[in-house]
Parts: C-alpha cells; sequence; structure tokens
C-alpha cells in the first residue's frame, strides 16, 4: 500500500509513497526545467510567457507546447512543436482539449491543471493512446505554470518525452480520433512551494473546477 503523500525538496517530484528525483526526468524535460529556473530566478516566481524566449532551448522546440486556460473546462494549445503533432498524427493547436475528452478524464485532468496552476508546481503525467491509423503510442509531458501579461497564472508549458517510432509518412488525422487508452501515472514536482498533500490537491481540483 502506498503511504502518504509528502512535500519534497524543490526539485523532485513526490507522489504517494515515491518521489522521483529530477535526474530521472526525461532529457527533454531536465531542459525545459533548468531553463525555468533561470527564468523564475529573473522574476523572483512564477515566470511571464513574454520572458521565454524561444531561441534559448531552440533545441526542444518541436517538443513544446502552450496551453491557455482561460475559463473552467476550457484548455486550449496555442503553440504545438511539429514533434509533437507527428507523434499524435494530429494538431491539436485551437482545440478545446475538455472537448475530446469525457467527463470523468475531465475531471482528472481540471484537478491536475488547477493544482499546477494555484499552488503552484510542475506536473508530469504518463499516457498511452492510439492514432486514428492504430499506432499504440506512449508518452510523458512535464508541464509548468507561466503568468499571462496581466499577471495570472493562467498558462501552462510543457515538453513531451516520446516512446515509439513516428510514421512521418501518414496523413494527419483529427484529435477527435485519438484515442486515450490509459493515464499511467500522474505526480507533481516541486519548482520551490512544495508539492499538495493529497487532501490539499482534492481541494484545489475542486477550487480548480471554478477558475481554471
Amino acid at each position: 500500500a502506498r503511504g502518504p503523500c509528502h512535500l519534497s525538496v524543490a526539485g523532485e517530484i513526490s507522489t504517494c509513497g515515491r518521489v522521483m528525483n529530477l535526474s530521472e526526468l526525461s532529457p527533454v524535460h531536465q531542459t525545459l526545467m533548468a531553463y525555468y529556473r533561470l527564468l523564475m530566478a529573473d522574476e523572483g516566481g512564477i515566470p511571464y510567457r513574454r520572458k521565454f524566449n524561444p531561441i534559448e532551448i531552440k533545441t526542444i522546440l518541436p517538443k513544446m507546447v502552450l496551453i491557455e486556460h482561460s475559463a473552467p473546462r476550457k484548455a486550449v494549445p496555442r503553440i504545438v512543436g511539429s514533434a509533437v503533432d507527428e507523434f499524435l498524427q494530429a494538431s491539436y493547436t485551437g482545440h478545446n482539449l475538455y472537448d475530446l475528452w469525457d467527463d470523468a478524464h475531465g475531471d482528472v485532468m481540471e484537478a491536475f491543471y488547477g493544482t499546477i496552476m494555484k499552488h503552484p508546481c510542475g506536473g508530469w503525467t504518463q499516457r498511452t493512446v492510439k492514432t486514428h491509423y492504430g499506432i499504440v503510442h506512449s508518452y510523458d509531458i512535464l508541464l509548468l505554470p507561466f503568468r499571462n501579461r496581466d499577471g495570472d497564472i493562467t498558462l501552462t508549458m510543457g515538453t513531451f518525452a516520446m516512446q515509439g517510432a513516428v510514421k512521418t509518412e501518414l496523413r494527419f488525422g483529427q484529435p477527435e480520433n485519438v484515442e486515450l487508452l490509459t493515464v499511467n501515472d500522474q505526480k507533481y514536482l516541486d519548482i520551490g512551494f512544495g508539492v499538495p498533500e493529497p487532501s490539499a490537491e482534492r481541494a484545489e481540483g475542486a477550487a480548480g473546477q471554478a477558475r481554471v
């Protein structure tokens, strides 16, 4: 049985009964996290989106996403890297992700996004999907909170670490044709403010349904 969740030192992921060191993250996530820490140091806290300079991490741009959370049950990718599109064989830019999920998974993700932006902390999730060609892929995502131009934390930026071959010769399908098979794991990353206890996570998730 898993033990209670606990706060971790900065740079570790804490979940029920398990802490994963930052060094265990995929290299693409480590690159993003190193740059994010520089932005946090410059800002003295959660960075503004306008401070992000893509030239400084251009090697991982094809694997990056920027998601805008402008209203309850609304999470719209504004930027999706070309490697992510090719991997999923669909373009998610401009689509509300909640329109692609059933209500149960929408609840899970609203709590997840809400915790990242309200706590604030990083969020890591691993999942398996099946593309519209029937190809099964696994990948994990690291998402980090950013402020919009007004100073509100309504953005998450992240990187994909993808497992499996990409068939670039295949034509893209539609996002609604990509089937989510399983969410294998989900954890939080301490960026300097700790990570939520189980009860705090549930409370923040409930509050997030009204604010994310």
